[in-house]
């Protein structure tokens, strides 16, 4: 409904011709205001305000659409649970709290998806190959369903974006922000790569170091999951961090207290 309503006020004529009228005028404005109504003229050209009435209406159409595959996508995604079933003495590694709430049914322990499950076993458990398993089960929540959506949404994207004028999504996507240009986007990241790259290999020499003290190959391809367990073991051997040991530190009903609290005073 908002995203419906937010469609409609920028297609509204009445209301733009209001602001065009004033803007026409050619008062001196700075600062917010200048800004302020620089943005706002701005949006009703994005959003298609000089657009011939059938353009609008398809305008229309493709916002309406695109607002209701993304909700899809991310009900799919936050509703979609993978688990695997494993054998008791494949929680080694993970902190006692963890293995008590997974109690043995029939041999057998569930770990699932869900974040309180994922991340600590993929940061601690010593079976590295279920945790590849839970891994590619977390990434690929959504599943089949997931990329025929999204094939649907890039799509409509780059529809709009040729209905509104531009080259693609993402010369459209950017205009507002800092960057403006796609061109500007890929520059600074080619400009981050080429800075990151020495010290990037150097600490990824140290996660494959760590991983050949633990039994390990210095030919092995790390998976992702791997970033985790071997980055916790490095900041304890090299710090004596426990990262285990200091949740005791932050007892669940004291850190919910204490976001409350600053939330309120904000």
């Amino acid at each position: 409904k908002a995203d419906k309503f937010n469609t409609a006020l920028y297609l509204d004529a009445g209301v733009a011709s209001v602001i065009k009228a004033y803007a026409a005028k050619g008062e001196k404005l700075e600062g917010e205001r200048a800004r302020l109504l620089a943005d706002t003229l701005r949006d009703f050209r994005r959003n298609g305000l000089d657009l011939a009435p059938d353009q609008q209406h398809r305008l229309r159409q493709y916002n309406a659409e695109l607002t209701d595959l993304g909700q899809k996508f991310s009900v799919n995604i936050g509703a979609s649970t993978g688990k695997l079933e494993l054998k008791p003495s494949q929680l080694a590694g993970l902190p006692h709290e963890y293995i008590q709430n997974h109690p043995v049914t029939d041999g057998k322990v569930i770990v699932t998806t869900d974040y309180p499950d994922y991340f600590p076993f993929v940061t601690y458990a010593k079976d590295r190959r279920a945790a590849l398993d839970l891994y590619v089960l977390f990434t690929n929540r959504g599943g089949d369903e997931n990329v025929k959506l999204l094939d649907r949404l890039l799509f409509l994207r780059h529809e709009k974006a040729k209905l509104l004028g531009y080259a693609t999504w993402a010369d459209y996507a950017i205009e507002p922000r800092m960057a403006k240009t796609p061109g500007t986007v890929r520059a600074f990241l080619n400009e981050v790569k080429a800075a990151v790259k020495a010290p990037a290999a150097l600490e990824f020499a140290e996660l494959i170091k760590e991983h050949v003290a633990l039994g390990g190959k210095a030919t092995d391809k790390l998976t992702p999951p791997e970033r985790y367990y071997l980055e916790d073991r490095v900041r304890e051997r090299k710090y004596k961090f426990n990262s285990q040991e200091l949740s005791a530190y932050f007892e669940v009903g004291a850190v919910v207290k204490g976001l409350l609290d600053i939330t309120r005073t904000m």
